[in-house]
């Protein structure tokens, strides 16, 4: 899928390099017209809105008819961007919001298993290790890159051999208006 045009939105407290074309309030009405966009696109962004509802009405109402959203969800993650980080959802939840949305052919997809969720969260404990003087940081980043790189695969691997999609890092969605 291609996009002839693209049109960021931000809001001025990003943590972020703002490069936004609307600076906007996800959490109250966007200031585009009605049925005007093909597609919304949203990855990693619901957790930080205090009215998530407000987005996904607000995504449904700027989308044309057979449009469709694409969003990603974290479901255990750690808390980011403090004090904006207000929820995490399950695939239940999801479902739930985008129905209410007025969404349609609503599929939720985890985006790990297990055992990848285990590992990433694992490998961002041990970054927390590399600390000290340069020389020390270097030596421990040296070490764990190896371990990083084996460890994610290996997940990976696992992921597929011994599955359980109740146990995942987020969710992938995908809705369409009909």
């Amino acid at each position: 899928m291609y996009a002839k045009s693209y049109i960021g939105i931000d809001w001025n407290h990003s943590l972020h390099e703002l490069q936004a074309d609307i600076i906007a309030d996800l959490n109250c009405p966007l200031p585009i017209r009605s049925q005007t966009i093909d597609h919304v696109v949203s990855f990693e962004v619901l957790e930080h809105l205090s009215e998530p509802a407000v987005m996904l009405t607000e995504a449904y109402r700027v989308l044309r008819p057979n449009g469709e959203i694409i969003l990603s969800a974290p479901f255990q993650w750690w808390v980011h961007e403090a004090p904006w980080d207000y929820c995490r959802y399950t695939c239940h939840g999801l479902q739930h919001i985008f129905g209410k949305a007025g969404f349609r052919n609503i599929v939720v997809t985890p985006t790990t298993g297990f055992w990848s969720m285990w590992i990433l969260k694992l490998n961002y404990q041990l970054a927390r290790l590399i600390r000290g003087p340069r020389l020390m940081r270097f030596v421990i980043r040296t070490l764990l890159i190896p371990f990083w790189w084996m460890s994610q695969h290996a997940a990976q691997m696992l992921d597929h051999c011994w599955q359980e999609e109740r146990e995942t890092a987020g969710y992938f969605v995908t809705a369409r208006k009909i």
